[in-house]
């Protein structure tokens, strides 16, 4: 008779091939290939307690790090960050603890650090800008960057103290 106590094994996450080559090419000593605009945040699951660890495209702003959740409907592991939330963000060959949380676009801060993703990524801007609403036609960059960054979630990552 088998033991049915005991907790279920944990599942690998169902990352992608090209996610886990590039979290091992970025946490290599060749991470100079991709280090330059990608990290990697490592994090343990709210409700899973399960270690995850995902490459993403990240900005520096206020001493920090910013993340643009691309199509936030298709994915939960920033929901992990609605509240502040401790994770590593391995950037250059450098392991960082800092501790992440969730900011709307549509806040000033939510504004700034989109600001800052955009200003270093500029064709995100324009992928985002096309998927706005179309009723609103903005004229000024300060508008373009309003209407692109009201609906996305934005991680702001902070050195922990």
């Amino acid at each position: 008779m088998q033991d049915t106590s005991a907790a279920p094994e944990a599942r690998p996450t169902q990352q992608s091939a090209v996610n886990r080559l590039l979290v091992a090419i970025l946490r290599s000593p060749v991470h100079a290939l991709a280090s330059g605009s990608t990290a990697v945040l490592v994090y343990r699951g709210r409700r899973t307690a399960l270690t995850r660890e995902l490459p993403v495209r990240y900005a520096q702003a206020d001493g920090g790090y910013v993340v643009l959740v691309g199509r936030p409907e298709q994915k939960r592991w920033w929901r992990n960050f609605t509240t502040p939330w401790p994770l590593t963000v391995v950037a250059r060959g450098r392991a960082v603890a800092v501790e992440g949380t969730l900011v709307s676009g549509d806040s000033e801060e939510g504004l700034r650090l989109a600001g800052a993703y955009f200003a270093r990524f500029p064709g995100r801007l324009r992928r985002a800008r096309r998927q706005t609403r179309r009723d609103v036609l903005p004229s000024t960059d300060q508008e373009i960057l309003a209407t692109a960054a009201h609906d996305l979630r934005i991680l702001r990552a902070r050195r922990l103290r």
